[in-house]
């Protein structure tokens, strides 16, 4: 179906004069990258002139209309061409069930077909916070009801998509996301496509499938994350927003808020992160999960740091271990989805919160390398990424804390185990190693680990 808006489209038609493009050179230009991609389309400038009249294309047009104008005026979102309308763009609309999922299947068969880059625009500041804000807390519409005659899904269908995604899960952790993340984004595609033309035997059975898609969303958000696809990642995220609180499942919603807080201060926006970790917050504590509320106050002391508030960050590190410590004591089932949230995650948070009050501000509370240690004794097998990351972070912090030779001991072998993987996590992370070696040039030892840093960290990431 083709939509008409009743006013001409004035965003694309600006774009089109920044870009310098013509109707016939922009439809010339979609065809050809459609046709690399595989797909049949074929556009002429005459179709270009109807939808500057306000006519609107079928997916997965718009889409590479914003990645070819992209090429030239930078990344664009689908708003930013007049077509937000259709709920493509997770930041504004508020979905009824089955547009959102319908949205994300939109979202992620784009996605795989065009194979794209970070076409999406990053959303940071207000505008990110206020659409986390909207996406839990603004009144839903009313459901809709999907149209197709798509086959039953029973509570043993659900229980062997729950299967693939801890597979993935476990993929993810132990090699990147990078490696996997189009494997993710076509099970997703999957699920949506179940939620949007399906029928399931129960509403128990439909919230279950919701909370499956929540789970794939925020793992295809994380590893586009992991890729450095920023802006993609977001959409991800925004989406399984809405899909947790469409399954009235707080817990699984805050914390995929707090991805998005996560990536805000990866990017050096703490104050962002510090605010949709107050939105976070408010909708965890409808959970009633002490490991959750756990996760978010630990992040909440690692933004403190990054912003320079020692006393602060340390008050808040403290009050999360006492948290993990009363969810462990009083027998707390663990969700699958906060499991990741142990003693070794707190202590690496910790680390990390003591590694930046030091090299960003100067403010020595403790070893950081000690806290790594501990991260990296209590990680069980599996986590390659992440103790990798560690490895990184405690052989920065033992030359921060001047025992050179232990630092490039740890560091080659942290190097040994990132080489394996494909993570820009781990990338970013090398870099605060790099960064370190530049202030140690009279070490023998130190000199050849800035070599092998400079060889392997890729240029253009943010270290972490």
């Amino acid at each position: 179906m083709i939509i008409m808006s009743a006013r001409p489209n004035e965003q694309l038609a600006n774009a089109l004069r920044r870009a310098g493009i013509s109707n016939r050179d922009l439809a010339r230009r979609v065809n050809v990258r459609a046709a690399a991609a595989g797909l049949n389309v074929a556009i002429d400038g005459a179709r270009v002139g109807r939808w500057l009249k306000g006519e609107h294309p079928r997916d997965p047009v718009p889409g590479i209309v914003a990645e070819v104008l992209g090429q030239k005026l930078g990344p664009l979102t689908l708003a930013d061409l007049g077509w937000s309308h259709t709920g493509t763009d997770p930041l504004d609309p508020l979905w009824s069930p089955d547009g959102a999922a319908h949205s994300l299947h939109e979202y992620a068969r784009s996605d795989l077909m065009l194979s794209r880059r970070d076409m999406a625009h990053l959303a940071v500041g207000l505008p990110l916070v206020a659409a986390a804000e909207r996406l839990w807390w603004a009144d839903p519409p009313a459901e809709t009801t999907a149209a197709g005659t798509a086959s039953r899904i029973g509570m043993e269908d659900v229980a062997g998509i729950e299967q693939l995604v801890r597979h993935f899960r476990d993929l993810d952790a132990s090699h990147g996301g990078a490696l996997f993340r189009n494997a993710v984004v076509a099970q997703l595609q999957d699920v949506t496509e179940l939620l949007t033309h399906g029928r399931t035997y129960t509403s128990a059975v439909d919230r279950r499938l919701r909370q499956t898609a929540v789970d794939l969303a925020q793992l295809a958000g994380w590893t586009a994350h992991d890729a450095g696809y920023y802006g993609t990642a977001q959409r991800y995220w925004t989406h399984a927003i809405t899909l947790a609180r469409q399954a009235e499942d707080p817990g699984r919603g805050a914390e995929v808020m707090s991805r998005l807080g996560h990536q805000m201060v990866y990017l050096g926006r703490p104050n962002d992160a510090l605010q949709l970790l107050d939105v976070a917050a408010r909708t965890a504590a409808a959970a009633h999960n002490l490991r959750l509320t756990a996760m978010l106050t630990a992040q909440r002391g690692r933004m403190l740091a990054a912003i320079g508030d020692a006393q602060a960050s340390l008050a808040m590190l403290d009050r999360a271990r006492e948290n993990l410590t009363q969810a462990e004591e009083n027998g707390e089932r663990v969700e699958e989805w906060i499991a990741y949230f142990t003693s070794a995650e707190l202590a690496g948070a910790t680390a990390v919160a003591y590694r930046d009050l030091h090299t960003l501000h100067d403010k020595v509370v403790g070893k950081a390398s000690a806290h790594f240690a501990a991260a990296i004794e209590q990680r069980p097998s599996g986590y390659d990424r992440v103790r990798a990351m560690d490895m990184v972070g405690m052989a920065a912090a033992h030359l921060e804390e001047d025992n050179l030779e232990e630092a490039c001991a740890v560091a080659g072998q942290a190097l040994d185990l990132a080489e394996r993987l494909d993570s820009t996590l781990i990338r970013s992370r090398v870099l605060t190693l790099a960064t370190a070696t530049d202030r140690v040039s009279n070490h023998p030892q130190v000199v050849e680990l800035h070599q092998r840093l400079s060889d392997w960290a890729a240029p253009g990431l943010h270290a972490a």
